[in-house]
């Protein structure tokens, strides 16, 4: 395969509500409904719907749900060899999502914490990727080894930092480019992103951290790359957003699939740029990520590169 997915697979468990509650209230909700999900599965689909040969490492419970994501895995053509079956039920997201595309998400771990480390490098010692991607909804002792043996054998690695935890000072050698949204960035360097400049602020912070390059999605204001002498803003594409739910996923993968395919990350941040703004416009998440053409038309219509390079 050509990019390596370490992660999570999840049912989501997604729910409709015109808007969020308060603390201490009861909304009645307009729909429910279950989608494969899961930050790994989600990012695997969005680098195999870009058209990379991809394969995952996680784990899912011998339940219904497990069953349903490798069903889903097979759909999308993602090799799941790495995918183990433990007694831990498989990991659930509750998913709230409002009237304009809010949402908030609990994830309750359960397969996804029961990674083996040794069967995680040994899957790793069978595969060949160009690129591997990896989040934080997996234990980070594992992504830390697998990063590791990574660099060994010349692997790109990508971090996408989510959900938040503090990352150790011994991981950022090991990672080529770390993907945080502005939330996570804040977190991670505590500065306060308010504007494009201040996400050039933060980036900046993270390279000196030992993070060789740095993506900051910054939602309807676009992303922001930085590396130690380049920097690049890539303004938001405009569209009808109703659920940003793994808007972020299908940003990730596809960054992923274009790096795969030989582009610079000063180029392929426009094309993940697309991807997630297309995820933002259907319901669901892995029903929301686009394809290659999908993905190219949005790019085409909108015209050549919009962006400001420093």
């Amino acid at each position: 395969m050509s990019v390596l997915v370490l992660g999570s697979l999840n049912a989501d468990l997604v729910t409709q509500v015109d808007r969020l509650p308060a603390a201490g209230e009861t909304v009645i909700a307009s729909d429910f409904t279950v989608h494969p999900g899961g930050k790994g599965l989600n990012q695997a689909a969005a680098a195999a719907r870009f058209g990379s040969s991809v394969a995952m490492l996680g784990a899912v419970g011998q339940d219904e749900y497990g069953r349903f994501l490798q069903a889903q895995l097979d759909n999308e053509g993602v090799d799941r060899s790495g995918v183990g079956e433990v007694q831990a039920p498989t990991g659930r997201a509750i998913i709230e999502v409002d009237a304009s595309g809010r949402n908030r998400i609990i994830v309750i771990s359960g397969a996804n914490s029961s990674l083996d480390v040794e069967k995680v490098k040994s899957d790793l010692g069978k595969m060949n990727p160009k690129v591997i991607l990896a989040q934080l909804e997996t234990p980070i002792e594992i992504t830390y080894e697998v990063f590791k043996s990574a660099k060994e054998r010349g692997i790109f690695t990508i971090l996408n930092p989510a959900p938040f935890q503090t990352l150790s000072s011994e991981l950022a050698p090991f990672v080529d480019l770390i993907i945080p949204n502005e939330h996570e960035a804040r977190l991670l360097t505590g500065v306060e992103i308010a504007n494009v400049e201040d996400a050039y602020v933060a980036a900046g912070l993270l390279t000196k951290k030992g993070y060789r390059e740095v993506i900051i999605t910054l939602g309807d204001r676009g992303a922001i790359l930085k590396r130690s002498n380049f920097q690049r803003h890539v303004k938001p594409f405009s569209v009808s957003a109703i659920d940003s739910t793994a808007a972020g996923d299908a940003f990730c993968g596809t960054l992923a699939a274009c790096v795969d395919r030989g582009m610079r990350t000063s180029d392929a941040i426009r094309y993940a740029s697309a991807a997630g703004a297309i995820a933002t416009t259907v319901m669901g998440a892995v029903p929301s990520i686009p394809t290659y053409e999908e993905t190219l038309g949005l790019i085409n219509e909108c015209g050549s590169f919009e962006g400001e390079v420093k």
